[in-house]
C-alpha cells in the first residue's frame, strides 16, 4: 500500500504486507492506516509506514473496509460484517499485545 501526495503524486509512504492486499483504510488526517490482505489478516499501519499491528480476521479476507468514529469496519470474504476498534487506546493496547475477544452478534 503506498500514500501519494495529493499535490505532486510522490509516494510519501509506503506500507509493506505480508501478502496480497484487497483493501485499505485511513483515519481522519491519515494518522493510522489499515490495511487487509488475501491471508485474512488485518494491518494497522502509523502515517510514516510503521506497522503497529496485524491481527486475523476470525471471518475471511477483508474485501472492503471503512473507517468511522474511531471503528473499522470490514465485510470479509466468508460474508461476516467485522467491526474492529480502532481508537489511539485500542491501537496502543494491540501493540503491547492486548487484543480484546472476538465476539458474534446475532440480531
Amino acid at each position: 500500500v503506498q500514500r501519494l501526495s495529493k499535490t505532486t503524486g510522490g509516494i510519501e509512504a509506503t506500507y509493506h504486507c505480508d501478502s496480497p492486499v484487497y483493501s485499505c483504510a485511513t483515519s481522519p488526517g491519515g494518522r493510522f492506516v489499515f490495511a487487509g490482505d488475501s491471508a485474512s489478516s488485518v494491518y494497522c499501519f502509523d502515517r510514516d509506514g510503521t506497522r503497529l499491528w496485524k491481527l486475523g480476521t476470525g471471518g475471511g479476507s477483508a474485501l472492503s473496509m471503512q473507517y468511522r468514529d474511531e471503528r473499522l469496519f470490514l465485510v470479509t470474504t466468508d460474508g461476516s460484517l467485522v467491526c474492529v476498534d480502532a481508537s489511539e487506546a485500542a491501537v496502543t493496547a494491540a501493540q503491547q499485545g492486548s487484543v480484546p475477544v472476538a465476539r458474534d452478534v446475532k440480531l
